[in-house]
This record gives C-alpha cells, sequence and structure tokens, in this order.
C-alpha cells in the first residue's frame, strides 16, 4: 500500500445509468428532437423542390500535332516539349476566344432566351422553348424583353394586358420593331405555366455569356489532352455548347 502522508482520497465512483433510467431522465427532450427532426426535413424538401438544379457536361478534346519533320523520337520531344505545350496553350486561348463563341451562338441561336415563369421560380427553356422574341431587322444591335402570356394557340398578350397580338406580328415599340414568333406547333399549355419571359441580345453579348460559363483545364501539365466544362440549369443547353464548341474549332483547324 502506497504512503499517502496522511491524506485520504476517495475513489471515483462512475455514474451508470440503466435503460430505464436514461429514458426516463431524457425523455422531455423528445418532443423537441422530434419537433427539430420535423423542422428539417420540412426545410429540405423545400429546398430540393425549388432550388435550381445546376447541371455540368463535360467533354475531353486531344491536342494533336504532327511533327513537321516526319517521324518524332523521344530525344526530339524532350528538346522541344516546351514548344509543344505552347501549342496546347494557344489552343485553349483560341477555345476562349469570343469569334469562336459567336460562332457557336448563331449555330445553336443563343440570342434567344426563353424562361417559363413559375410560382415560386421560373425555368430556362432551350430546346422544348415553344416561343421566341425576334427584332424585325436581323443581326439588329439592340437587346429585347418582354413578358407574355400565351392565351391560346394563335395569340398572345403583354404581361396582364388585355389586348391580344397574333404570332408573327410585327409589333412597335417606340423606335423598335420586333415579333413573337412561334418555334413548336403547340404553343398553348405545354409547360408549367402559359407565362414566357422572353429576350434576344446581341452575338458579342451572348458569345460573353458563352464565355463566361466554360472552364478548359489542362489534364496535367505534360498532357496535350483539354477538359472541358459547361455549366447550366438546363443540361441539354450545356451538352450542345460543348458540342458545338468542338465542331467549330475543328472546322477552323481545316
Amino acid at each position: 500500500m502506497e504512503p499517502t502522508n496522511g491524506i485520504h482520497f476517495g475513489e471515483s465512483k462512475k455514474l451508470q445509468l440503466t435503460p430505464r433510467e436514461f429514458v426516463i431522465r431524457y425523455a422531455k427532450y423528445i418532443p423537441w428532437l422530434l419537433l427539430s427532426a420535423s423542422v428539417a426535413l420540412v426545410l429540405a424538401k423545400i429546398k430540393l423542390r425549388y432550388a435550381i438544379p445546376i447541371y455540368r457536361a463535360e467533354s475531353r478534346l486531344l491536342i494533336k500535332r504532327e511533327s513537321p519533320y516526319g517521324r518524332s523520337n523521344d530525344k526530339f520531344d524532350d528538346i522541344f516539349m516546351s514548344s509543344s505545350n505552347q501549342n496546347v496553350y494557344n489552343e485553349i486561348q483560341l477555345l476562349k476566344s469570343r469569334p469562336l463563341a459567336a460562332r457557336v451562338v448563331r449555330k445553336l441561336h443563343l440570342q434567344n432566351t426563353c424562361m417559363n415563369k413559375g410560382k415560386i421560380r421560373s425555368s430556362l427553356l432551350y430546346r422544348e422553348a415553344p416561343i421566341a422574341i425576334l427584332p424585325v431587322v436581323e443581326d439588329s444591335l439592340i437587346d429585347l424583353g418582354a413578358q407574355v402570356t400565351v392565351v391560346d394557340n394563335d395569340h398572345f398578350v403583354f404581361n396582364e394586358e388585355s389586348k391580344k397580338y397574333s404570332f408573327n406580328q410585327v409589333i412597335q415599340r417606340g423606335n423598335t420593331s420586333f415579333r413573337i414568333i412561334k418555334l413548336l406547333p403547340q404553343a398553348y399549355n405545354i409547360s408549367a405555366s402559359n407565362v414566357y419571359n422572353l429576350g434576344y441580345t446581341t452575338i458579342a453579348n451572348a458569345a460573353e455569356g458563352v464565355v463566361g460559363g466554360l472552364v478548359i483545364s489542362l489534364s496535367d501539365n505534360l498532357s496535350q489532352i483539354i477538359n472541358l466544362s459547361y455549366e447550366s440549369e438546363n443540361p441539354y443547353l450545356a451538352k450542345d455548347i460543348l458540342n458545338a464548341l468542338m465542331d467549330v474549332y475543328r472546322e477552323s483547324n481545316i
């Protein structure tokens, strides 16, 4: 037995609870736990229901450059590796260029936007867009926007006005002339609502939007494989932009 110098220390005892005692002690907190869990589930459901989903399309592009001296060898590649990498970085800048993005805009008609207005949020329509707004003068350097309500398959009204207009009718507002056209045979009752926010912008502005959503990177520092990705709330739009970008890039290198 070890000496304690006259000082006696009591042995500490661990408090042990039986399952019954545990339930009795913490039963008063159970309603609060159930209420917190219910609130969390409701908030999660609301977020999942009304949050705007973002889709990402990804692709890879191989930058292939033939040697002007015929079949290359490892020593030659090692000596001129920096030149090869520089070519890849040049191609990345080309993919990010506004002229190439403008060709994508023209190919996919990205000057037009169509948002279907819902009770909580609006949804971006792309291939399924039933109508669009167009200036009378093509390639006009103006921006257009209007909220229209389709009242039947042949007519629409602006905002909540009572006057009806026909699709493809020339409309004059100030110094601007434009038309609302149908892109699909059926324009009435095919979306969540019949209210649409339509937009039209210049090719330069639309190209700026394409470049802004584009992410380009190398697989690694010595690779000639370029990773491309694009994010959008419409999955078909993200996929089509990448496919169109690679198509116009290949055409520019022919």
